[in-house]
């Protein structure tokens, strides 16, 4: 594996994502945005290339007409098993497939949950970022991203705590022992963005 496999997943999940026109929840912004940062923060991290790769993928098979077979034979099986770890079965309701998430986690090596890890960061931030850019208006629609949102907030809080209690100690090598550092420091920053959004919206 090599940064040319991380530019074709890259450019491979914009042209999935965008064939759906999929938008981000609440704001409207183009979605690729988010699996696209999800892939840089693992490439900031040097993450091996396959799981760089499998950032910028994770949500194609979950959210886009792409099957796992398809990520197989364009990425090889590596690559399609991480997205497949990452890929929540939307036949189930939301709470059981949370449920499925933590069993599935509670399983996976620490580079496997470095990736999950990076992508609930780049929703939190998005979160962050885009309630300071858009002002919603309406109040039922207002209503229901409060709603969403406290719900959101108890599932990763949640799921931090799972990662928190029951560390894996495989998943890296010499090669990249720097994995267990990428994984402590975005704990911390999915910690601090849950508070700063808490207090902003739900603490009185």
């Amino acid at each position: 594996m090599n940064k040319l496999w991380e530019e074709r997943a890259k450019y491979f999940a914009i042209a999935a994502h965008e064939s759906i026109e999929q938008k981000r929840k609440f704001y409207g912004t183009p979605y690729f945005f988010h699996p696209l940062e999800v892939g840089d923060i693992l490439a900031d991290f040097n993450l091996p290339s396959e799981y760089v790769a499998a950032g910028y993928l994770h949500d194609t098979v979950e959210d886009t007409g792409v099957t796992l077979d398809v990520i197989e034979s364009f990425f090889g099986s590596k690559i399609a098993g991480i997205v497949d770890t990452l890929t929540e079965d939307k036949r189930y309701s939301r709470k059981t497939r949370k449920m499925m998430v933590l069993d599935i986690f509670e399983k996976a090596d620490m580079a496997t949950r470095v990736v999950k890890l990076a992508d609930v960061y780049s929703n939190l931030k998005s979160i962050r970022d885009d309630t300071l850019k858009v002002h919603i208006v309406d109040t039922k629609e207002k209503e229901k991203f409060l709603s969403w949102l406290k719900i959101y907030l108890d599932e990763k809080r949640t799921f931090l705590e799972l990662m928190s209690d029951k560390l894996p100690s495989g998943g890296y090598d010499v090669v990249t022992n720097y994995i267990p550092t990428a994984y402590n420091m975005l704990m911390d920053e999915i910690r601090g963005v849950i508070v700063r959004l808490e207090r902003k919206f739900f603490v009185k």
